[in-house]
């Protein structure tokens, strides 16, 4: 397995969309583009190392808090490195660049967190410190917020002074990363609070600018509150922190050339596009993914990237843009294929009429089977016409030449009778039948290597009613589909083919529609080119009888 795809919806059991990026490899993932208030339905699919991913799992919801995040003691234990508080006996703070200044700092035991866990009729008491001493009360807590996206942190502590008289009360915060016994370390967050003895009080100071100064790269955040008077004891009835989350619009991003489903070919030099945008900031940087591997980023406008001599392969690209507020957006996937020059985008097809009976055997054992077939064309997939004649019998033939190496499986499905041959190499006569209709439509697992062509044939007998044929596959970065002709080149062909290829070759408008002007738009981009042609000639003179 490679990882781990994140899917969303604000619809229970629908509408989901990917919110990560490249696949993700940890077992845990933080969506930090969500509205306060809404309810938001997740689900994972495993993703293997073919890009191919597993059924949905099953549905979890969250409901982030209308813009607040509160951090305080609930549940915690001294074990839980998220929060950690200490009681300090100082001789002065700041500890004016001396460490010796700081003479204790007990941790709080797992009942005393319990104790500060909220407004209640527990509480936490510290010792009482020596004569010239102060109560300094240090606290950790750990943020799940990125910096960036924080627009405002509430302090609070929630006590009373053990005193006879109102005693000074201050709350400082320590710069991420800085000597704490350095005075430039601390800053004080608002203004002095006097607190009488006996009586709880509540004492709260905002963070609103800065913000960044004081979380570090783990999310820690170190503030504490300090009681200026000497010898006198601290009672901590609660503490909490509030983190605000500011209002943040995630990027849009979409990738706009190439195109999903462009062909190109083996070596190609390819130009990925994107178009992104910010409604409440700015665009900082787009990164282009190939599957889980980063290709390059843009980081100003027009985005692009140019991938450059481009190996045989499936490839699904992304592209994701990140703004000023630390917001990721993930665009959706643009599948391409990249083939080595050897398929043409047609197989050949021939046809033998008059021929009554359902079996395949009739039609191989009549007089004009194999050398007269009535007829001839180009499919541009292994897909036979439907419901086309009564009394007939098919042959379809080329070459499969597949992009990935890997165990592929075939289906054959047909009405009536059919049968699949594939063979070890491009050689007909290393050929063994795989699946057949009615007996065995499923084939066993098949090992292919890319760059390496096989013959493949498909005989098929039709009598009366419907009719039918086609063969489907599934591989490496495929799932399970009818093989379509960008894998595919004919065999057995004669001169008059070409000239019938020839007389199509400048048309524009192509598309899925007209069956991409009946495969003749090799690289499927709306118009039969001289590329197109060249494709078609290098699979023809392979294919001459």
């Amino acid at each position: 397995m490679n990882g781990y795809n994140v899917y969303r919806s604000t619809t229970s059991g629908s509408g989901y969309g990917k919110v990560n990026g490249p696949t993700i490899s940890s077992s845990s993932y933080v969506d930090y583009t969500v509205a306060g208030g809404t309810t938001y339905y997740y689900v994972v699919k495993a993703v293997d190392t073919s890009s191919n991913e597993s059924n949905n799992s099953s549905e979890v919801s969250a409901t982030p808090a209308g813009g607040t995040t509160v951090y305080n003691f609930v549940g915690i234990t001294a074990a839980n490195t998220n929060y950690n508080a200490y009681y300090c006996d100082v001789d002065v703070f700041p500890f004016a660049g001396d460490a010796n200044n700081l003479n204790w700092k007990p941790e709080a035991a797992d009942s005393e967190y319990t104790s500060i866990s909220a407004d209640d009729t527990t509480e936490w008491t510290t010792f009482n410190p020596g004569s010239g001493d102060q109560i300094f009360l240090w606290v950790e807590m750990k943020i799940n917020e990125l910096p960036a996206n924080i627009s405002r942190i509430d302090l609070t502590f929630n006590g009373y002074t053990g005193g006879a008289s109102a005693t000074t009360h201050r709350i400082y915060v320590l710069t991420a990363g800085a000597d704490w016994t350095q005075n430039s370390s601390w800053t004080q967050v608002g203004s002095d609070q006097n607190i009488s003895p006996g009586a709880y009080a509540t004492m709260t100071r905002s963070i609103t600018s800065n913000i960044s100064n004081y979380i570090d790269g783990t999310g820690k955040i170190t503030w504490a509150v300090y009681e200026t008077t000497s010898n006198v004891v601290m009672h901590i009835n609660y503490l909490e922190m509030v983190v605000t989350v500011a209002s943040n619009n995630p990027p849009t991003v979409s990738i706009t050339s190439p195109l999903n489903g462009n062909i190109f070919t083996q070596g190609s030099n390819i130009t990925i596009n994107a178009n992104a945008s910010d409604s409440d900031g700015n665009v900082t940087k787009v990164e282009f993914y190939q599957g889980t591997t980063k290709l390059g980023e843009d980081t100003t406008s027009p985005y692009s990237y140019t991938w450059n001599n481009v190996p045989t392969g499936v490839y699904s690209l992304t592209a994701v843009a990140t703004d000023n507020g630390s917001h990721t957006t993930a665009s959706s996937d643009v599948n391409i294929t990249v083939l080595g020059g050897e398929g043409t985008g047609a197989v050949l097809r021939e046809w033998w009429t008059g021929i009554t009976g359902t079996a395949v055997s009739d039609l191989t054992s009549d007089v004009n089977y194999p050398d007269n077939p009535s007829g001839k064309e180009l499919l541009i997939a292994l897909d036979g016409p439907v419901n086309w004649a009564d009394n007939y019998g098919n042959r379809i033939r080329g070459y499969l030449n597949p992009v990935t190496t890997g165990s592929y499986t075939f289906w054959i499905a047909s009405d009536a009778n059919s049968e699949l041959w594939l063979s070890t190499d491009d050689s007909p006569a290393n050929a063994s039948l795989r699946a057949s209709v009615p007996a065995n439509p499923q084939s066993s697992p098949v090992s292919l290597t890319a760059g390496q062509k096989y013959y493949i044939e498909v005989l098929h007998k039709e009598s009366t009613g419907n009719d039918n044929i086609s063969v489907s596959w599934q591989g490496p970065g495929i799932s399970q589909q009818v093989i379509d002709g960008i894998y595919l080149s004919p065999c057995c062909l004669e001169f008059e083919n070409f000239a019938d290829f020839v007389t199509q070759w400048n048309q524009n408008g192509c598309n899925t529609g007209n069956d991409w002007c009946h495969g003749f738009d090799f690289g499927r981009d709306g118009a039969v080119s001289i590329d197109d042609l060249m494709a078609f000639v290098d699979g023809w003179l392979t294919g001459i009888e």
